[in-house]
C-alpha cells in the first residue's frame, strides 16, 4: 500500500512539473500587448509573425513590410508627448493602411544596384517616385480589389541597404476579415509579378508602442 501510494504522488509530481513547465512556455510565447520601438520593429521583421513577407526575385529581393499606425503617430509628433497632437496625428493616419516596400540588390539599394546606365537609373528614380499606383493594388479574401492610395519613397542617395516605398491603401475600402494581397506588376526591377498575402488576424493583433499606451487606453474607453 505504501509503495502504490509512493507512485502514486511521484506521478502527479511529474504531473505537476509538466503542468507548470506547460504554462511557462505557454506564457513566455504570449505576444505582449505593448512594445518598446526597437522591439516591436524587430518583432514586424521576423516572417513568422506574419507581418513581413519577402521574395528573391533574381539578384533583386522584395521584402514587404507592414507599417504600424503607432510609428506613423510617432514619427509625426517628433517623439513629442503632446495630448493635442497625438489625438490628431491618429485621427490622420488611422483611415489608412500602411506598408513599407524594401527593394534591394545584393546588401545594396536596389535603385543603384540594379541600374545599367544613367538612363535606367533614371526611369527607375521616376518610377518608385511617381509611378507606383500603376503597378501595385491590394486585393481581399471578398475578392475586392483596392487601388494604391498613395506611394512615398524614401531617397536615401545609395546610402540604405534598400530602396524603400511606403505604400497607403484606403482601410474603409478593405471589407474583408480573413486576409489581404499587396499585389505588384512588373515596374522596372525585373522582379515580375507578386503577390504578399497578409492574415489580418495578425494585423489586428500587432503589439502597440508602449509610449503610446496611455492614449490607447484612453480610446479604448471612448
Amino acid at each position: 500500500m505504501i509503495i502504490k501510494l509512493r507512485h502514486i504522488n511521484q506521478r502527479l509530481s511529474y504531473s505537476t512539473s509538466v503542468l507548470l513547465m506547460a504554462m511557462i512556455l505557454l506564457l513566455g510565447c504570449t505576444t505582449p500587448e505593448y512594445m518598446e520601438e526597437v522591439e516591436l520593429q524587430e518583432f514586424i521583421n521576423k516572417e513568422s509573425n506574419g507581418l513581413t513577407r519577402s521574395i528573391e526575385t533574381g539578384k533583386v529581393t522584395m521584402k514587404m513590410s507592414y507599417r504600424p499606425i503607432d510609428f506613423m503617430v510617432w514619427q509625426e509628433i517628433d517623439n513629442e508627448i503632446d495630448s493635442a497632437k497625438i489625438s490628431q496625428a491618429f485621427d490622420n493616419y488611422d483611415q489608412y493602411l500602411y506598408y513599407v516596400m524594401q527593394l534591394s540588390a545584393g546588401e545594396r539599394d536596389a535603385l543603384y544596384g540594379s541600374a545599367v546606365n544613367q538612363s535606367d537609373f533614371s526611369d527607375k528614380l521616376q518610377t518608385l517616385s511617381f509611378r507606383m499606383p500603376q503597378y501595385i493594388n491590394l486585393t481581399t479574401s471578398e475578392n475586392d480589389t483596392i487601388p494604391l492610395a498613395d506611394a512615398y519613397y524614401s531617397r536615401m542617395f545609395g546610402m540604405s541597404a534598400s530602396s524603400d516605398v511606403l505604400l497607403v491603401f484606403n482601410k474603409e475600402q478593405i471589407k474583408s476579415d480573413e486576409w489581404i494581397s499587396i499585389n505588384t506588376q512588373e515596374f522596372g526591377f525585373k522582379t515580375g509579378r507578386r503577390s504578399f498575402r497578409f492574415d489580418l488576424k495578425d494585423i489586428k493583433n500587432t503589439p502597440k508602442l508602449i509610449q503610446l499606451k496611455p492614449y490607447h487606453e484612453i480610446f479604448e474607453k471612448n
